[in-house]
């Protein structure tokens, strides 16, 4: 007769021959395993080129410590791995025990349950504490073995947000600050930034504020000030030329309706600059121009050209108002329009718009 199939053996052994084969590959590699905890501190000290770390440590270091795009552990809804195991409902728990290997699962037990303080692991096998927080192997193996309700972490924000949950990143030393502080004090920076957003007002910001602290900058003498910081390149009438000279380019008719397209943020005022952009554009070019963003924002680039092309009956052209080609692009790209100009990349207009405000800048000092 067949073996009788045993879920929970047949997981218990997924999970060794996984960390077995982990381990093989770690140890050929040269990988020194560490918690991803303390990896953050090994990233500042400039003791690793890379690591991965919890989302949480990247915010608290996020002026020192520039993410790699794309690379992530999330989830939109269980992870399976990080569980909440509690003797009594959620909303009547006082102590939980957490674990000290995932910092960014402790900040967001913290989140979902504000109320409730937070003790080290054993206090919850004490008796003191009436739930605790597991990871990795213990949470799996704890979910097929504990008959104690188990409330998945992921699934729990989720279900309060509607959102997915950014666990670990990887990130790498920012070379911002120490580029500056080197640099010297008589700097400018020139962002190369259509509008305002995160990157201008967060990233760029903190790391001229670490070169005026000396934070950040592995010894260095801190400037008397931070570095000078122009604004965004836009919106500007120079950037209308460039754009209609892209959209030109590609063979667009004169007075055929256009979408901006931008990559989009959720800065309220990033959006109003993206709009302005447009209505410039459109004295460029005796058409209408609607603004649309490709990341972020409403409406959507397609939204855009379906509604302006319903509107006007006819064809319709997109203006990419992007710097460059890459993953942003793909969006104007695939939205349908008759048209799709190149990035406004190395126009003479955008070379002009680096060098006015530096200029400025440089003479006021």
């Amino acid at each position: 007769m067949p073996q009788e199939f045993n879920l929970q053996e047949a997981l218990k052994l997924a999970i060794q021959t996984e960390k077995n084969v982990m381990d093989f590959y770690k140890e050929a590699a040269g990988v020194t395993r560490n918690p991803q905890g303390k990896k953050v501190f090994e990233l500042l000290a400039g003791e690793v080129d890379i690591a991965p770390i919890p989302s949480i440590e990247w915010a608290r270091n996020a002026s020192k410590l520039m993410l790699l795009p794309r690379l992530c552990v999330s989830s939109e809804g269980a992870v399976d791995s990080i569980q909440l195991v509690t003797r009594k409902p959620l909303e009547q728990v006082r102590v939980v025990a957490v674990t000290p290997e995932s910092a960014t699962s402790v900040a967001l037990t913290k989140v979902l349950l504000p109320d409730a303080i937070q003790a080290p692991l054993e206090s919850y096998d004490s008796g003191e504490a009436e739930a605790k927080l597991l990871i990795g192997d213990a949470a799996l193996r704890s979910a097929f073995e504990d008959p104690t309700p188990h409330y998945d972490l992921g699934r729990l924000w989720l279900e309060r947000t509607g959102l997915p949950m950014v666990f670990a990143v990887w990130a790498c030393p920012e070379p911002l600050a120490d580029g500056l502080a080197a640099a010297g004090p008589d700097v400018v920076v020139v962002p190369l930034l259509l509008s305002t957003g995160f990157h201008l007002t967060a990233d760029i910001g903190q790391a001229t504020a670490a070169v005026a602290t000396g934070a950040g900058t592995h010894g260095r003498t801190a400037t008397a000030a931070a570095p000078r910081v122009t604004g965004p390149l836009g919106p500007d009438p120079l950037l209308s030329t460039a754009l209609a000279a892209r959209l030109t380019e590609t063979g667009v008719p004169a007075g055929t309706p256009v979408v901006l397209a931008a990559a989009g943020s959720s800065d309220p005022v990033a959006a109003a600059q993206v709009r302005s952009q447009a209505d410039l554009l459109a004295g460029e070019l005796g058409a209408e121009v609607v603004a649309a963003f490709a990341a972020a924002g409403q409406p959507t680039v397609q939204e855009a050209v379906a509604d302006l092309r319903a509107r006007t009956g006819g064809p319709v052209a997109v203006a990419t108002y992007l710097l460059a080609p890459g993953r942003l692009h793909a969006g104007p790209a695939g939205s349908g329009a008759d048209w799709v100009s190149a990035p406004l990349g190395d126009h003479p207009a955008v070379a002009a718009l680096v060098l006015d405000p530096y200029r400025a800048h440089r003479s006021a000092a």
